[in-house]
């Protein structure tokens, strides 16, 4: 096994030898940070979830507006169903209009939930992410990430992911290993824990 417990590098890619060589599994949202180069054109079709009533743990930043899920709870009624990177679209209810989340903050969107969590007539609409896969060579990559969450806000000059991985990009897993975001995250560390030094990261 790998640094903190992930599987090596190396035996991943012996095992998936009739994959093509690739590592960090992001995904493109549509985000605060700028251009959107991964945007709703790339997502998968639309999917629609019957909410039950009270808390459904899933976050979403507070002042962001893509309205993508940045981490979901183990408990979450929701788990299984959505996952990070998953965009809301749209929560309508009987007798409700429809709240079209575009453009809306993460806390805008939260706020609208809640408006309705004592009742299960919840019906949300998602947007799966067009997920794409990296080769991260050994050593350092110049990925910066927002604090305890796994988006990317900025590249060093220095990446070597630079033009494959973009600000606003949603780290997923790595070798194959889901990440999930919540209090203590970093993704630098995890990043940084599942290189041997000798293989790409998958």
């Amino acid at each position: 096994p790998g640094p903190k417990g992930l599987p090596s590098a190396r035996t991943q890619v012996q095992k998936a030898a009739h994959r093509i060589n690739m590592a960090l599994a992001c995904v493109g949202i549509d985000g605060c940070f700028g251009d959107d180069v991964n945007g709703d054109e790339t997502r998968g079709p639309e999917t629609t979830i019957q909410a039950p009533a009270g808390t459904l743990g899933i976050s979403f930043g507070s002042d962001d507006t893509s309205n993508v899920i940045i981490a979901v709870r183990p408990t979450s009624p929701l788990a299984g169903s959505v996952a990070v990177g998953d965009k809301l679209v749209s929560i309508s209810g009987p007798g409700r209009a429809p709240f079209r989340c575009g453009g809306s903050t993460g806390s805008e969107v939260v706020g609208e939930l809640r408006a309705a969590e004592n009742t299960g007539d919840r019906v949300l609409t998602f947007k799966k992410p067009a997920a794409f896969e990296v080769a991260a060579p050994p050593g350092a990559l110049g990925l910066i990430f927002e604090s305890h969450g796994p988006r990317v806000t900025a590249l060093r000059s220095w990446s070597p992911l630079s033009g494959r991985v973009a600000v606003g990009d949603v780290l997923t897993s790595i070798n194959g290993e889901p990440v999930a975001a919540g209090d203590g995250f970093d993704a630098a560390a995890l990043v940084k824990g599942a290189d041997d030094g000798s293989a790409d990261r998958r």
